[in-house]
């Protein structure tokens, strides 16, 4: 049978290898299950993992493997149980990841299928380094699922995000790193906005995943949501010429109050804004309660106002989320909205 044939794939359990009485020295090498095929004929090591592949479709996939592959082989090559042999410095998880995704149809498929934050990265590493460029932009395209460009993709992130996203601080710093590292700075708003909510300020200062300019950044953003842009969503409240313009006097059934709209009753509002004011900030067990979050459905159920008077509160909530939203670039020292759409569609295309 041809070396680099898939056909007819014969899959071997995960197994150790004992090193020949030669390379009593070498350390113990394990076979990567899913990714040794007896019937290929390229062999890879990352770290104490082998893999067993096919040259033939790695090089169609990878413009890195097929110049690599292609060079004439030197007069003493490299070669294992009569395979050529080829040592890569990445890890084995990222290795593995990576083959899996190249070799395994529906290990990484596009979203809105399953997958986890490891192997995003991995696989963007990976196809990033080896140039896979299919590969690479579905990457790109999982870990934008999580980090949206508009503020209605947002909520929906928000209500009901990607399976593979965690709100903890490593993720969330990571985040910021591998988009800056792989030019994805659409991502970076959103991953700062995260960051922002849950992650203390002392652990992002200390961390080695970013350089001082981004931590900065960082703290400078943190503290305008905390105050600006905390109180961008509470202002209406007190904004006399929206309830001048509503001036409500309709009755409610429940205990037949006038409505928050008129403009006799201005109580409920300077006590609604005074309940969220308090819910602004960090806490160190349930994090920070960010800008665009601050009114909950609570809010809403809780108000007392006529229909005609809630749709026009929450017409002008929303048109202070969206204003904070157009800002949100800036707020942490980016390009704006239009020019990281445009980088996006430019990397995806």
């Amino acid at each position: 049978m041809d070396a680099n044939s898939d056909s007819d794939t014969t899959y071997t359990a995960a197994e150790t290898l004992e090193p020949e009485a030669a390379d009593l020295d070498q350390p113990e090498l394990t076979q990567a299950e899913g990714l040794w095929f007896e019937d290929c004929g390229l062999i890879i090591r990352a770290e104490n993992t082998i893999y067993r592949v096919s040259s033939a479709i790695l090089a169609m996939h990878s413009v890195v493997f097929r110049d690599m592959l292609s060079l004439p082989p030197p007069d003493e090559p490299d070669m294992m149980d009569g395979c050529p042999f080829v040592l890569l410095a990445d890890s084995a998880e990222d290795v593995t990841n990576f083959l899996k995704a190249v070799f395994h149809y529906s290990f990484f498929n596009p979203p809105p299928a399953p997958t986890t934050f490891p192997i995003i990265c991995s696989v963007l590493r990976m196809s990033h380094k080896y140039d896979v460029d299919e590969l690479r932009k579905r990457a790109l395209v999982h870990f934008s699922q999580a980090h949206p460009t508009t503020l209605s993709e947002w909520d929906a992130v928000v209500s009901t995000p990607p399976s593979w996203t965690k709100s903890n601080d490593d993720q969330n710093l990571l985040s910021i790193s591998i988009a800056r590292q792989f030019g994805a700075s659409w991502i970076l708003p959103t991953a700062f906005y995260r960051t922002c909510e849950i992650t203390r300020e002392d652990r992002f200062i200390n961390t080695k995943h970013l350089d001082t300019s981004d931590k900065v950044r960082f703290l400078q953003g943190v503290r305008y949501l905390e105050t600006t842009g905390a109180s961008q969503m509470l202002n209406f409240l007190l904004d006399e010429s929206l309830w001048s313009n509503l001036n409500c006097h309709e009755a409610l059934e429940a205990g037949q109050r006038v409505c928050i709209g008129s403009r006799e009753d201005d109580e409920w509002r300077h006590q609604i804004h005074s309940d969220l004011e308090e819910r602004k900030g960090f806490d160190a067990h349930v994090g920070a309660v960010m800008p665009l979050e601050l009114w909950q459905d609570e809010h809403w159920s809780d108000l007392p106002a006529c229909d005609d008077c809630t749709e026009e509160i929450q017409s002008a909530l929303q048109e202070a989320r969206q204003k904070l939203w157009n800002e949100l670039p800036t707020i942490f020292g980016l390009p704006d909205w239009k020019e990281l759409r445009k980088m996006k569609a430019d990397a995806l295309k």
